[in-house]
């Protein structure tokens, strides 16, 4: 079934209606893992023509570094403000993960919220490794989607770390 922008262009319009404090696009919890990414591109291009920066938009990235880097490319280039990246599954190494995240935080320069959901990618992100990310001037964030991540969530917000709870909200007694 192809993408209807018209709703999609509808829907954001009525979420700017209803003020919103911003959008997320191609969230983990969306259909972005069935889409190829010239339908990715339309998506995020049709979110941020309506949006027209009335409010943030945060764009969902995936992939390895290559793919993750190209696909941060085309947000940047339609006008997202941040990103919301997962650690790609190849990432088994805190040296690893912080070359990915350094690799697109320096090409396109945007805030990177580091979404961690070991559950989906099988890669656990260790409080020592959220630090040293959060080292990056652009990577200062953390979305929890890990359930019982209390301890983790507490020690990065003591690190001084910005947390957002994810899991669909099942999270929010932890964070």
């Amino acid at each position: 079934q192809p993408v209807d922008h018209g709703a999609l262009a509808a829907l954001v319009e009525a979420m700017l209606e209803a003020d919103v404090d911003g959008l997320v696009v191609l969230g983990l919890a969306s259909e972005a893992w069935t889409l190829h990414d010239r339908e990715r591109e339309a998506i995020v291009e049709t979110v941020a023509r309506s949006v027209q920066g009335r409010r943030p938009l945060t764009v969902g990235i995936d992939g390895t570094t290559t793919l993750a880097v190209a696909r941060a490319r085309v947000a940047a280039s339609v006008g997202a403000n941040g990103l919301m990246i997962l650690p790609p599954p190849s990432a088994r190494t805190s040296e690893s993960l912080l070359a990915h995240y350094a690799s697109i935080a320096d090409t396109v320069g945007l805030p990177i919220l580091v979404q961690d959901s070991p559950q989906v990618t099988g890669v656990s992100l260790t409080v020592d490794t959220l630090v040293a990310l959060a080292a990056h001037p652009l990577v200062r964030s953390l979305k929890s989607e890990v359930p019982g991540a209390g301890g983790k969530v507490s020690a990065a917000h003591a690190a001084g770390i910005e947390v957002v709870a994810g899991w669909g909200g099942l999270a929010y007694p932890d964070s």
